[in-house]
Protein backbone atom coordinates (compact mmCIF):
# COMPACT_ATOMS: atom_id res chain seq x y z
CA UNK A 1 0.00 0.00 0.00
CA UNK A 2 1.34 3.41 -0.95
CA UNK A 3 1.22 6.25 1.53
CA UNK A 4 -1.05 9.10 0.51
CA UNK A 5 0.70 12.37 -0.32
CA UNK A 6 0.84 15.01 2.38
CA UNK A 7 -2.04 17.43 2.24
CA UNK A 8 -1.21 21.07 1.56
CA UNK A 9 -1.56 23.77 4.22
CA UNK A 10 -3.06 27.18 3.52
CA UNK A 11 -1.01 30.28 4.37
CA UNK A 12 -3.44 32.12 6.64
CA UNK A 13 -0.96 34.94 7.28
CA UNK A 14 -2.14 36.44 3.98
CA UNK A 15 -5.28 38.47 3.32
CA UNK A 16 -8.36 36.19 3.59
CA UNK A 17 -9.07 36.12 -0.15
CA UNK A 18 -5.43 35.48 -1.03
CA UNK A 19 -5.24 32.74 1.61
CA UNK A 20 -8.02 30.82 -0.19
CA UNK A 21 -6.55 31.29 -3.69
CA UNK A 22 -5.00 27.79 -3.66
CA UNK A 23 -8.48 26.33 -3.09
CA UNK A 24 -9.87 28.31 -6.05
CA UNK A 25 -6.88 27.22 -8.17
CA UNK A 26 -7.54 23.56 -7.31
CA UNK A 27 -11.23 23.77 -8.18
CA UNK A 28 -10.48 25.52 -11.48
CA UNK A 29 -7.77 22.96 -12.32
CA UNK A 30 -10.42 20.26 -11.90
CA UNK A 31 -12.91 21.82 -14.30
CA UNK A 32 -14.78 24.55 -12.43
CA UNK A 33 -14.77 28.13 -13.76
CA UNK A 34 -15.16 31.62 -12.36
CA UNK A 35 -18.69 32.88 -12.91
CA UNK A 36 -17.59 36.52 -12.98
CA UNK A 37 -14.77 38.33 -14.80
CA UNK A 38 -13.09 38.90 -11.42
CA UNK A 39 -11.79 36.28 -8.99
CA UNK A 40 -12.68 37.98 -5.70
CA UNK A 41 -15.41 40.48 -4.95
CA UNK A 42 -16.00 42.18 -1.64
CA UNK A 43 -18.87 43.53 0.38
CA UNK A 44 -19.10 44.98 3.91
CA UNK A 45 -18.87 41.51 5.49
CA UNK A 46 -15.90 40.14 3.55
CA UNK A 47 -14.68 38.59 0.30
CA UNK A 48 -16.42 36.14 -2.03
CA UNK A 49 -15.44 34.05 -5.04
CA UNK A 50 -18.25 32.75 -7.28
CA UNK A 51 -17.77 29.61 -9.37
CA UNK A 52 -20.05 28.24 -12.09
CA UNK A 53 -20.39 24.69 -10.78
CA UNK A 54 -21.03 23.13 -7.39
CA UNK A 55 -17.84 22.90 -5.33
CA UNK A 56 -16.13 19.53 -5.05
CA UNK A 57 -15.69 19.69 -1.28
CA UNK A 58 -14.36 16.12 -1.11
CA UNK A 59 -11.54 17.16 -3.47
CA UNK A 60 -10.76 20.20 -1.31
CA UNK A 61 -10.79 18.11 1.85
CA UNK A 62 -8.53 15.45 0.33
CA UNK A 63 -6.00 18.01 -0.97
CA UNK A 64 -5.75 20.47 1.92
CA UNK A 65 -5.07 20.12 5.64
CA UNK A 66 -7.64 22.71 6.67
CA UNK A 67 -7.35 24.58 9.96
CA UNK A 68 -10.42 25.00 12.17
CA UNK A 69 -10.98 28.52 10.80
CA UNK A 70 -11.65 27.14 7.31
CA UNK A 71 -14.83 25.08 7.14
CA UNK A 72 -16.49 23.10 4.38
CA UNK A 73 -20.20 23.67 4.71
CA UNK A 74 -21.74 20.74 2.85
CA UNK A 75 -25.30 21.91 3.41
CA UNK A 76 -24.62 25.22 1.66
CA UNK A 77 -21.83 23.91 -0.60
CA UNK A 78 -19.31 26.57 0.40
CA UNK A 79 -15.77 26.97 1.65
CA UNK A 80 -15.88 29.46 4.51
CA UNK A 81 -12.89 31.15 6.12
CA UNK A 82 -13.34 33.08 9.33
CA UNK A 83 -17.14 32.84 9.61
CA UNK A 84 -17.80 34.65 6.35
CA UNK A 85 -14.63 36.72 6.11
CA UNK A 86 -13.99 34.95 2.78
CA UNK A 87 -16.19 32.40 1.05
CA UNK A 88 -16.07 30.35 -2.13
CA UNK A 89 -19.44 29.24 -3.49
CA UNK A 90 -21.41 28.42 -6.58
CA UNK A 91 -23.02 31.46 -8.20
Amino acid sequence: MTASPLRQKLDLSKRPDTALDPVVDLLIAHGNRLSEPYRWGSNPTGYFCLLEQALDLELVESYFDLPATVTLNRRLGIVDYGLGTAIIRQA
